[in-house]
Order: structure tokens, then C-alpha cells, then sequence
């Protein structure tokens, strides 16, 4: 089982790695490299925080953990699956979408998020023993 989580976190870090080249290379700007990193580091953290609120192993963190996604659950609902539309609007709109940068940091910022949640899942369901 350790040699999955060992392949699992290899090709994670290669995937970190491909993406932290490419944004160093999509533009000439040195002005540009910091905030495509912020964005990359912004999606990891969410990753994690949401891999850790999927994955509770203990039941002091399950009553913790089940009471903060209650009160986050009604912000969500209601006031940002009001504000939802206009975004993903604005982010598929072709000024956007035709945009390379701006392409490249939304796809970094997703493929960070969903690496780092994997990761974090796995490692949480299947390496660390619950207590």
C-alpha cells in the first residue's frame, strides 16, 4: 500500500513540477511569475483545506469539522451560488478563454486545487491511522 501512496506522491510533485515550469514560462514578464505562483499556492491551500475536510479520522474532528461545513454550506448556498453565474460567465467569455495568461492561470489554479485535494485524500484516508 505504501508504494501507491509513494507513486501517488511522485506524480503529484511531477505534475507541481510541470506546472510551476510552465508558468514560469508562459510570459516574458517578470512581473508576471509572482502572481502566477500566489494563484498556483492559492488553489494548493483550498485543496488541502477541502482534502482535510473530506477526509475527518478522528470524532472530535468530525464534530468540529461537521458544524464548519454547516455554516459554510448556507454562505455557499446562498450568496455564493448567487454570485456564481456572473463568474463563470466572465470566465468563459472569449476575452478570457483567448487570452493565454489569463487561460493558463484559471487552468493552474484548478489543477492545483484538484492535485492538492487528491493528495491530501489520499494520504488522510489511507496512510494516517485514525485515533
Amino acid at each position: 500500500m505504501k508504494v501507491l501512496l509513494y507513486i501517488a506522491t511522485s506524480v503529484a510533485l511531477l505534475m507541481f513540477t510541470v506546472l510551476a515550469m510552465a508558468a514560469l514560462y508562459i510570459t516574458t514578464e517578470p512581473v508576471v511569475i509572482p502572481m502566477n505562483a500566489t494563484i498556483m499556492i492559492l488553489g494548493l491551500s483550498l485543496g488541502w483545506l477541502c482534502g482535510t475536510f473530506m477526509t475527518p479520522y478522528n470524532n472530535r474532528e468530525i464534530e468540529y469539522l461537521s458544524s464548519f461545513t454547516k455554516a459554510v454550506s448556507v454562505f455557499a448556498g446562498g450568496y455564493l451560488i448567487g454570485k456564481a453565474d456572473k463568474l463563470v460567465e466572465y470566465i468563459l467569455s472569449p476575452d478570457i478563454l483567448i487570452n493565454t495568461l489569463s487561460a493558463f492561470r484559471i487552468m493552474s489554479f484548478v489543477a492545483s486545487f484538484v492535485i492538492s485535494l487528491m493528495l491530501t485524500y489520499i494520504f488522510r484516508q489511507y496512510y494516517i491511522e485514525p485515533k
